[in-house]
């Protein structure tokens, strides 16, 4: 068996984040974003206004993966009037995907879920859940 946690991450372009102050971003304004490619392939057709990605506001989702089969989900979002955050949305994420897995009541689960805690230590450094 093989456990693996994948992270995404959706934020605002800063096309759209005038005209926000306060709230939680609009989920059709939420594109999938990589800090490697930026904005991903398939809105390449909108490079000269999506290249960039606002400060404020996003989505941060964490898949718990067993041989590649999904088990849990946890959702971190951001509202438009914080500062987007990486390592906060993967530690909420991490944190709520974990709660479903313990909540789940399959013990094998549980097991997987403390070795993926322990991998991904760096996570929970300042902070535990």
């Amino acid at each position: 068996m093989t456990y693996k946690i994948v992270f995404e991450h959706w934020r605002v372009p800063d096309v759209y984040y005038y005209g926000y102050e306060k709230g939680k971003p609009d989920s059709l304004e939420l594109l999938p974003y990589s800090r490697k490619e930026g904005f991903m392939e398939a809105l390449k057709w909108l490079a000269g206004i999506v290249d960039v990605p606002a400060t404020h506001g996003g989505k941060t989702i964490c898949h718990v993966l067993k041989d590649d089969v999904e088990i849990a989900t946890g959702e971190a979002l951001c509202s438009m009037s914080d500062n987007f955050c990486y390592r906060t949305g993967r530690k909420l994420a991490l944190g709520r995907a974990w709660k479903h897995i313990v909540n789940s009541n399959d013990r094998n689960n549980v097991a997987a879920i403390a070795i993926l805690t322990r991998a991904y230590s760096s996570i929970f450094m300042d902070e535990g859940f």
